[in-house]
C-alpha cells in the first residue's frame, strides 16, 4: 500500500493559512478589546461630567443664611479658618493653606438666593502656585456638602449621572466612532 505523504508546498500553505487565520482571530480579539475599553472611557467621563453638573446645578431648599454655616462648617473641619462676609452675609472666605513647598491654597464660599427659601452655592478653590494663581470651582466640596445637607439629593445625582453614563457605555459598544450625545 502506497501513501501520500502531502507535498512539502501544500504543507507549508496549510501552516500559512492557519497562522493567518490565528493572527486574524487574535486581531478581532484585539478589536473589541480596544472596543470595549473606549466604551468604559467614555461612560466613566460620562459620569464624571454629569454628576458634576448635576451638583453644580443643585439648589438646595434652604435660605442662604442656614447653608452658608453649613459651608463654612465643611472648611474649618479641614483646618482652615473661616471668615463669614458681606452685607448681609452670603459668603464666606478662608486663610491660606500650604499644601507643599510652592503651593497655598484657600476656598471661598458663595451663596446666590434663589428665591426666598432656596439658594445655590459655589466653592471656588484658589491655588498659588509660586507667583501664579489659579482659580475654579471645586466639585468636589460641592458634593461633599450635598452629601451632608442633602443626601436623597445627592443620591439621585449620582444614579442619574450612573444612567446617563450607562447609556453613553451602550451607544459606544453599538456604534464607536460615534461621539456620545450625552455630553
Amino acid at each position: 500500500m502506497d501513501v501520500k505523504w502531502p507535498q512539502k508546498s501544500s504543507a507549508i500553505q496549510a501552516m500559512i493559512a492557519l497562522f493567518l487565520a490565528f493572527g486574524l482571530a487574535i486581531a478581532a480579539i484585539g478589536c473589541v478589546s480596544v472596543q470595549e475599553r473606549q466604551a468604559r472611557q467614555i461612560r466613566d467621563q460620562t459620569y464624571r461630567i454629569s454628576l458634576v453638573e448635576r451638583v453644580q446645578s443643585h439648589v438646595y431648599a434652604m435660605k442662604c443664611a442656614s447653608l452658608l454655616p453649613f459651608a463654612a462648617d465643611l472648611l474649618w473641619e479641614e483646618g482652615f479658618e473661616v471668615e463669614l462676609t458681606g452685607d448681609p452675609i452670603d459668603s464666606a472666605i478662608t486663610d491660606f493653606r500650604e499644601r507643599d513647598d510652592t503651593r497655598r491654597v484657600r476656598y471661598e464660599v458663595h451663596t446666590q438666593p434663589v428665591d426666598s427659601h432656596q439658594c445655590a452655592v459655589q466653592f471656588v478653590r484658589h491655588e498659588e502656585l509660586g507667583t501664579q494663581t489659579h482659580r475654579h470651582r471645586d466639585p468636589s466640596r460641592e458634593l461633599t456638602l450635598l452629601d451632608r445637607v442633602d443626601e436623597d439629593a445627592a443620591r439621585r445625582a449620582r444614579f442619574e449621572a450612573h444612567q446617563e453614563a450607562q447609556r453613553a457605555y451602550e451607544e459606544a459598544r453599538r456604534d464607536p466612532d460615534a461621539e456620545p450625545t450625552s455630553w
